[in-house]
């Protein structure tokens, strides 16, 4: 069971990781996730709910930190070769038989009542950080910008994923109580810690940020399962019983949207083609406009000459054989301006035009009269 979860999920990122252009761990995370859920959903034996659940607590962490590397630092991705692979199941064997040892050992302290609720939470921790453990050694640096991350996300998203967390918990306890389904008392802190993986890896598909997303794992594991392995045990138990197979629909919702192909096309962070203003070659700006002041206070009339706009000497002489002998203030810069006077008569000496357009940046420079030009007519 192990080494074929972890197999497929390896098959998944290498298709992923050759098929697309961009592409964010936290949907690798989600397929694994979604894998899980339909492992730990097949079990019915409490022990093989706990292997299974097991498996999947480790391979979305250690395959999110390691595209993470992959992605910021550019290497080489070690996933796909056989000694990782081997490694991590190494890692996924040895965590089964200590979540073993961890189980019968809390059942049977708490059938002599001599676990304090302190105590229960510090073994829940130990079990939902043993791949964090695993990663010390397959990678260094993701521990000191998980801290980071995990602090920014504690600060910013942490509504949504307990928004999250509450709701499917709640669905799940109405549900328990419409069905009757007696609650469980092995395996809730495994099958709450996946709950939680599940979320954040929903989490993490939304806001592409996959490295977060594996530290609110690991944060909502360490404190639910010390919660649900307390004095609370039989109230939290069936509510977490029931939450995974309610996370599985958007697990399922989030790997067919991205099967399907509707990821945006551009790389994160690249520049988009709209915002950028481009410049005609055949006009030269490199003789800046006139923004000072003259000795008299004037500001100067006639612009550079690379801005063609008619002086009031020119006005109806330059432009009169170009517009068949009418007599036109029209310059060749001339965009839709209207004229002072509001009228359309084209018969009158001297008309001035305004141009008030801000629609487009490139036209900005084109203006025949800005605000702060004024001219004599």
């Amino acid at each position: 069971s192990a080494f074929a979860c972890g197999l497929s999920t390896n098959v998944i990122a290498h298709h992923l990781q050759l098929g697309t252009e961009q592409i964010t761990s936290g949907h690798l995370a989600t397929c694994s996730v979604l894998l899980g859920a339909a492992c730990v959903g097949y079990f019915d034996v409490t022990e093989w709910k706990a292997v299974a659940s097991s498996v999947f607590l480790g391979a979305p962490m250690v395959l999110t930190t390691t595209l993470v590397l992959q992605q910021k630092l550019g290497s080489e991705l070690p996933l796909l070769h056989l000694p990782y692979n081997v490694v991590l199941l190494a890692l996924l064997l040895a965590s089964v038989s200590w979540n073993q040892f961890s189980i019968i050992r809390v059942v049977l302290v708490d059938e002599i009542q001599m676990e304090s609720t302190i105590k229960n939470i510090l073994t829940g921790i130990w079990k939902s950080t043993w791949c964090g453990i695993g990663m010390i050694f397959l990678a260094p640096q993701q521990i000191w910008v998980g801290i980071v991350i995990w602090c920014s996300i504690l600060l910013y998203s942490r509504i949504v994923a307990v928004s999250m967390l509450l709701a499917s918990f709640l669905a799940s306890l109405g549900a328990a109580v419409l069905i009757g389904i007696p609650p469980g008392t092995l395996h809730t802190g495994l099958i709450s810690y996946n709950a939680a993986l599940s979320v954040g890896a929903i989490v993490s598909y939304q806001r592409h940020s996959s490295l977060a997303a594996t530290c609110l794992m690991g944060f909502f594991a360490i404190v639910w399962t010390g919660i649900a392995q307390s004095s609370w045990n039989t109230l939290f138990s069936f509510i977490a019983n029931l939450s995974m197979p309610l996370t599985v629909p958007f697990c399922a919702a989030a790997f067919l949207h991205l099967m399907i192909g509707t990821m945006p096309s551009s790389p994160i962070g690249s520049v988009p083609r709209e915002n950028a203003i481009d410049i005609p070659p055949e006009d030269d700006l490199s003789t800046p406009r006139p923004t000072e002041e003259d000795a008299d206070g004037d500001v100067p009339l006639v612009p550079p000459a690379a801005i063609s706009v008619p002086t009031q000497s020119q006005v109806g002489v330059s432009n009169q054989k170009e517009y068949g002998g009418k007599e036109e203030t029209k310059s060749d810069n001339y965009y839709g301006a209207v004229e002072e006077d509001g009228s359309d008569d084209d018969s009158a000496g001297v008309h001035v035009f305004l141009d008030d357009s801000t629609e487009d940046a490139e036209h900005s420079e084109h203006n025949l009269v800005n605000e702060e030009t004024p001219l004599l007519v």
